[in-house]
Order: structure tokens, then sequence, then C-alpha cells
């Protein structure tokens, strides 16, 4: 079940972001926060709201882009056994609620596998004025595998 109010540190584990990225976008105003005993709760409704901002969709794009290069660049670490993958996948839909479905879908084995493996990473975003998701994956083979089944076969 996923929670409804999130803290900082969970919304930037869930973004692959530093917490202080996340307190940058508090600050502007470009992520909708409320402070519950000194501490900064967020709502999930107001992080996907900040998430369909173009403006944050191309800093979070060009961030993954980079973390891709590293990998490509091999500026990443890998494991002292097995492999390690990445993939990006995109996707068009007739609206966000399709892509937010596959999203949390696949949130929910990033979770399993962080607890079990460490090396589990997931990065989504949306463009709703062009309707492209992009899912971005590092983990084991077993992990991207478990991953590529939660899509659908087709989303036309």
């Amino acid at each position: 079940m996923e929670k409804d109010i999130l803290s900082i540190d969970e919304t930037a584990e869930m973004l692959s972001m530093h917490p202080r990225t996340i307190r940058r976008y508090l600050k502007a105003g470009t992520l909708k926060g409320t402070k519950i005993g000194g501490e900064w709760r967020i709502q999930r409704s107001d992080l996907k709201t900040m998430l369909g901002s173009p403006e944050v969709i191309q800093e979070l794009n060009t961030t993954w882009n980079n973390s891709v290069s590293d990998f490509i660049a091999g500026k990443q670490d890998i494991p002292l056994m097995g492999f390690r993958i990445c993939t990006v996948i995109d996707c068009m839909f007739s609206g966000s609620e399709e892509a937010q479905e596959i999203s949390s879908s696949l949130l929910r084995i990033v979770n399993q596998y962080k607890s079990e493996d460490g090396e589990a990473r997931f990065q989504y975003s949306y463009d709703s004025q062009t309707g492209k998701a992009r899912f971005i994956l590092w983990g084991s083979p077993d992990y991207i595998i478990k991953m590529l089944q939660v899509l659908p076969e087709s989303n036309s």
C-alpha cells in the first residue's frame, strides 16, 4: 500500500535525488509541502503535480540522462560478481493515469528489491504535453526482468 504522505527522505529516495534537491523544490514553491512537527511532509498528489511540470521534467531528464551516460562510461560501481543492467523505456500514453499506474506497479517491485538486493533503481517521468513516459531502470538481470513483466505488451 502506498503512503499518501511522504517525508523529504522518502521523496528523495523515490526520485533518486538528494534530499537537498527536494528541500530546494519546497523552498522555491515548485513542490508543495507542509511542516508537521518541524519536519516537511509531502502529499503524493503534490509530488505528482510537480513531476508534471515542464521545468522539473527537463531537470529530471538531464539528471537521469547524465546517470545513464555515467553507466555507459563505466563511472558507476558494479557488483564484484554478477551483472548490472541499465535500460531506458519510453512509452506513449493518452493520459497520465495509465502511466502513473504502471509507475506505481514498478515502484512496488523497487521497494521489494531495495530491501533484498540494495541495488535496484527506478526513475519515472511523464510529459503531459506529449504523452510520453520514460522509465529508467538499473539493477540485476532478475530485477530488470521482473520490471519488464509489469509493462503491457502493447500500450496502443
